[in-house]
């Protein structure tokens, strides 16, 4: 009797097992192919460390263009220039690591000396983006101090101050859908377009076998430019960005994926540029996006003008658990943040990835001698038989 019950709880336990890993197998599966389809990679980055060189070492250089006067600075970097006169001055992005350039998105975090007259009377466009070269009107511009993709009308719902930074991205899919979003001073994430570009406007052009994105100079029309502005960073991805992603995405901050987990510890890892300016680092984690605790990184300083590499060790964690984590950066001019991440714990012993520990003598329940349930030692699953 107690041989085949036994028999009985071996074969049941098997089959539980057996069904558990296939479902973990499943969504290892689904996992791998919505990173496949869905994850962007960071082509460019331009950083302006005193010159125009792209800090992902593909050899690619920004390209001056009928500027009058201009500048780097320094805490934190950036780039000034002036050009009083039509059609103004600025940069040319010409790229080859774009497969398919009706998908990608582009950031830039810029200040304009002029954002167009606010009382809406004249034209006051000021070009920000083009895509179709030096004689197309269409593109990104400032107007009445709102912003308009042209050909697509204007969006009042931010009004753009000059001698302001924001952080701009444009997002396009292989489906011709196109997004842009502000992130102003204050982190506010704002959509302000979304719309189907059935005329691909918003493809850039093909130049000597490279795709081609000229910034902040006009299509040589009169006073459709501004006569000088800063900007701070330029990034491009080979794919569109989810609006989760949009805050984060020009932040010299980078959260990095989490490493070493074990069922109580986790290596939080991330990436800081400080710009030259003398900034703190610490990652905050805890069970929801609120956090809730901070940990010092490893190093936990710095005021280098290139990128830093930051760590840190969790210890204590809860078993098979998840946390939520991202690496913050503060400095005299306040706080930068990388963009929320997840790990989850192992789980107490068992098979790895199923958070499953059964022991033969707790967690068992029965009727006479038929077996009802019978709940895992992390105290998390209890599996019912039918």
């Amino acid at each position: 009797m107690l041989k085949n019950m036994l028999t009985t709880l071996y074969q049941t336990v098997l089959n539980r097992i057996l069904f558990i890993h296939k479902k973990v197998f499943f969504l290892f599966l689904l996992s791998f192919f919505h990173l496949v389809l869905f994850s962007q990679n960071l082509v460019h980055n331009f950083e302006f460390n005193n010159n125009f060189n792209d800090s992902e070492g593909t050899g690619v250089s920004l390209i001056t263009s009928n500027v009058a006067s201009s500048n780097f600075l320094s805490s934190p970097n950036a780039w000034s220039w002036t050009q009083p006169n039509s059609p103004g001055g600025g940069l040319i992005l010409r790229t080859n690591l774009l497969p398919n350039p009706n998908s990608y998105s582009v950031g830039f975090r810029i200040s304009y000396q002029d954002t167009g007259n606010s009382n809406g009377s004249t034209k006051s466009y000021k070009k920000i983006l083009s895509f179709k070269g030096e004689t197309d009107d269409n593109g990104l511009y400032f107007n009445h101090r709102n912003l308009e993709f042209f050909p697509f009308g204007a969006n009042a719902s931010v009004t753009y101050l000059p001698n302001t930074f924001y952080d701009f991205v444009l997002t396009r899919t292989a489906a011709k859908e196109i997004k842009v979003y502000v992130v102003e001073s204050d982190g506010t994430v704002t959509q302000v377009y979304d719309e189907t570009d059935t005329s691909d406007s918003s493809v850039p052009r093909l130049v000597g076998g490279n795709r081609e994105f000229i910034f902040f100079k006009n299509d040589n029309t009169s006073t459709e430019h501004t006569p000088g502005g800063v900007v701070r960073g330029i990034r491009l991805w080979d794919a569109p960005l989810t609006q989760s992603q949009i805050g984060a995405a020009l932040s010299s901050v980078t959260t990095g994926d989490a490493t070493n987990l074990s069922a109580s510890s986790a290596t939080l890892n991330g990436e800081v540029n400080p710009q030259g300016t003398a900034s703190n680092f610490v990652f905050e984690y805890g069970l929801t996006t609120s956090y809730g605790q901070t940990i010092v990184s490893t190093p936990s300083s710095s005021s280098a003008s290139a990128s830093v590499d930051v760590t840190a060790n969790l210890m204590g964690l809860l078993p098979g658990t998840l946390y939520h984590y991202r690496l913050k950066s503060t400095n005299t001019a306040g706080s930068a943040f990388g963009s929320d991440k997840t790990f989850t714990t192992q789980g107490s012993g068992g098979v790895a990835g199923a958070n499953l520990w059964l022991k033969g003598n707790s967690g068992v329940t029965n009727s006479g001698a038929t077996l009802t349930s019978w709940r895992d030692q992390t105290g998390i699953n209890t599996f019912n038989f039918l």
